[in-house]
């Protein structure tokens, strides 16, 4: 007599094993996922916002501005603002102009527009350091505005 009863019984079981050691590896890629997302979330000590564009006119006329808030009104912010260029496939990025700004809780500037060269791609760099209401450094913060190119 042939006994057919655990066949479906060591199928199940194989699966519920598959399973088991399948399971923590699918996890372990939704939660890395999710952490890279996180990696990608900025969190300022400080900063409540900070900002960076650039604006090239049909005549090769380029505006950089940049600006930065804390969260505290006696926070100083020593702000850089700089234009950088490089050729259209390069990893190279080249500071064209540089401006400098500091201020109490805010800072900010728009540039002057300045005459740039065609051929290249632009963006603006702002770098805003924060010191406390003593002068201790908090915390410097780098962002970088799209691509305009001319």
């Amino acid at each position: 007599m042939k006994r057919i009863g655990n066949k479906p019984l060591t199928v199940l079981c194989g699966l519920v094993m598959l399973l088991t050691v399948l399971a923590p590896a699918a996890l372990a890629t939704e939660l890395e996922f999710v952490y890279e997302i996180d990696e990608l979330d900025p969190r300022y000590v400080n900063l409540a916002n900070i900002s960076a564009d650039v604006y090239i006119s049909p005549t090769g006329m380029a505006s950089s501005s940049g600006s930065a808030r804390s969260n505290y009104m006696t926070d100083t912010i020593d702000l850089a603002v700089t234009l950088q260029h490089r050729r259209p496939g390069s990893s190279v990025w080249i500071e064209t102009e540089s401006w400098y700004t500091s201020g109490e809780y805010i800072a900010g500037l728009v540039a002057d527009p300045i005459q740039v060269d065609s051929g290249y791609e632009y963006r603006t760099r702002t770098i805003a350091t924060v010191n406390d209401q003593y002068g201790n450094f908090v915390e410097s913060v780098v962002i970088y505005s799209g691509i305009d190119n001319y």
